[in-house]
């Protein structure tokens, strides 16, 4: 069990059998809210890509691919942010392509 707000540490407990810390209420994100867009993966990305900046009111940005090769399922873009979802889901288009012109296989 891990955090007491972190939907990650909640479905480790799931999956562990365990229930989560804020079981019967949902925890206080202090303003915070994820949003997760599926995009388009990004040949030559890293499975996993996280920002090396934040943009305002957007705390975190990571791109994440699953699978191999040419089975990979669509792409995770994953921004928390306190500007609200809008704010979230334009980030998650502009970490897109910035993961996009950073690795890009180029032709």
């Amino acid at each position: 069990s891990g955090s007491k707000t972190c939907m990650f540490s909640a479905v480790l407990d799931l999956v562990n059998g365990q229930a989560p810390p804020f079981l019967g209420g949902m925890p206080d994100a202090h303003d915070k809210i994820g949003v997760c867009a599926y995009m388009d993966v990004i040949p030559g990305a890293p499975d996993y890509y996280e920002s090396e900046q934040e943009e305002a009111g957007c705390f975190t940005a990571y791109y994440h691919a699953a699978g191999s090769g040419s089975d990979k399922y669509p792409a995770h873009v994953y921004v928390i942010s306190t500007k609200g979802s809008q704010i979230a889901r334009e980030r998650c288009t502009t970490f897109h392509a910035e993961v996009t012109s950073k690795f890009a296989a180029t032709k």
